[in-house]
């Protein structure tokens, strides 16, 4: 973890058996807090083989998710990221803060087309559940891989 300006970066390095008997690198990043400079996102997408994008579970923040995704397309767009090719899993965290939480209704609201990407709903009291997005977004890069040998 290292601070940026105002933001922080968050990396961690691993590798994973792949059942074709080849390791996956797995290298995972976060850009959390402000940051106002494109390079710090074209940085963590460039070479891209999966993302997964998180946010607060909060219709009252759906402005500041979509301003989010927006650069984030932009940003993908800009580092020739496919999305056809690269998987995307989205996570909805912490929805026990929102009883009336409807994650179908956001997905709308972004824009999202129902059932097009992984997507999960966790709360702070399940710390497996991010878990699950991280697996579902493993495994439709390991579906890409395999669909590119």
């Amino acid at each position: 973890e290292y601070r940026l300006a105002e933001c922080t970066v968050v990396r961690a390095e691993f590798l994973t058996p792949n059942p074709d008997g080849e390791d996956l690198h797995i290298v995972l990043q976060a850009l959390t807090g402000p940051h106002d400079f494109a390079a710090s996102d074209e940085l963590l997408l460039r070479g891209a083989d999966g993302i997964l994008f998180l946010c607060e579970a909060d219709p009252a923040g759906l402005g500041q998710i979509l301003d989010a995704l927006r650069v984030l397309t932009e940003q993908a767009a800009r580092c020739e990221v496919d999305f056809s090719r690269v998987p995307v899993a989205f996570q909805y965290h912490r929805v026990e803060r929102q009883p009336a939480f409807d994650a179908d209704q956001m997905d709308r609201s972004l824009g999202i087309p129902t059932d097009s990407v992984p997507r999960f709903s966790t709360t702070s009291q399940h710390p497996d559940a991010p878990g699950q997005t991280f697996d579902a977004l493993m495994l439709r890069v390991r579906q890409a891989r395999a669909a590119t040998v």
